[in-house]
């Protein structure tokens, strides 16, 4: 079962007062920016919010944001928009883009379906619309942090530690960890996989936590995954 995009309309307006979101940090933009390999880059699940879009459009790629929803394509092209910047509204389970199109991809908190092999699919459509030796750079929700959030600050989301899903936002959502987001990377094909803990230790970070969640993070940092993978075709030269 794919995520519905009407699911995530409601939270097109006001997204900063309920979705965390990390691309509001200029130090986590420059991060992501610090990987990518120009010129063409599919900023995969975009959302709303036009920081991302702005930071890339200033190093001079050509992106592409997609987005299920509609209401956050058409909120963010309110916010943002350039010649080199085109939206469009499409599922990440089933791109609608040709093969080896991108030389980057880049996931921020955008693969959370319901379903651990929707997972994997996603991650096979990342693999085909890139060009050979592209880039893919992800940021995940991290399970060791949920798990550390439960015990710093009590039961303030629903846990499934059969299946590493934490029931937040829109409902049930697949979060990783290093071995599992390594384990569907290497089902895909990828290579040269890098999988870092980056703790949230921003004061907008800090800040934005407090707001959604309520809780005081300063005092327990907690943290996601930033993933860097290389698409590596060996039938190809």
């Amino acid at each position: 079962m794919k995520t519905d995009g009407k699911i995530w309309d409601q939270f097109a307006r006001e997204y900063e007062n309920k979705v965390f979101s990390v691309t509001s940090s200029p130090v986590r933009r420059k991060m992501f920016l610090k990987y990518l390999k120009p010129p063409f880059i599919l900023n995969l699940g975009s959302g709303p919010l036009p920081f991302m879009n702005q930071e890339l459009i200033n190093k001079a790629f050509k992106i592409i944001a997609n987005d299920i929803s509609k209401n956050m394509i058409h909120e963010s092209a309110k916010r943002f928009s350039h010649i080199n910047l085109k939206f469009v509204n499409t599922d990440n389970c089933n791109l609608s883009f040709k093969d080896e199109t991108f030389d980057s991809v880049l996931s921020i908190n955008s693969i959370l379906p319901e379903y651990r092999n929707e997972v994997d699919q996603m991650l096979n459509e990342i693999f085909r619309v890139l060009k050979n030796f592209g880039v893919f750079v992800g940021f995940f929700p991290s399970w060791e942090a949920s798990i550390k959030a439960e015990k710093c600050f009590g039961q303030i989301e629903i846990l499934d530690h059969s299946n590493l899903r934490v029931y937040e936002t829109t409902g049930w959502q697949c979060y990783q960890s290093k071995e599992t987001i390594y384990k569907h990377l290497k089902n895909s094909g990828f290579h040269k996989i890098s999988i870092k803990n980056i703790l949230l230790k921003s004061k907008s970070e800090i800040e934005s936590l407090k707001k959604i969640y309520k809780i005081n993070t300063g005092r327990c940092l907690l943290f996601e995954l930033l993933v860097i993978a290389q698409k590596h075709n060996h039938n190809q030269h």
